[in-house]
C-alpha cells in the first residue's frame, strides 16, 4: 500500500513539473535563437 502512494505521488509531482516547465516557457515567450547552420 505504501508503494503505491509513493508511486502515485512520484507520477503526479512528476506531471506538475512538466507541466510548469512548459507552462514558463510559453507565458515568457521563450524564443531559442536558431543556429546559422540551421537557417535557410
Amino acid at each position: 500500500m505504501k508503494k503505491k502512494i509513493l508511486s502515485l505521488l512520484a507520477g503526479i509531482l512528476t506531471l506538475v513539473a512538466i507541466s510548469g516547465a512548459a507552462s514558463a516557457c510559453w507565458c515568457m515567450l521563450y524564443q531559442p535563437k536558431v543556429p546559422k547552420a540551421l537557417k535557410r
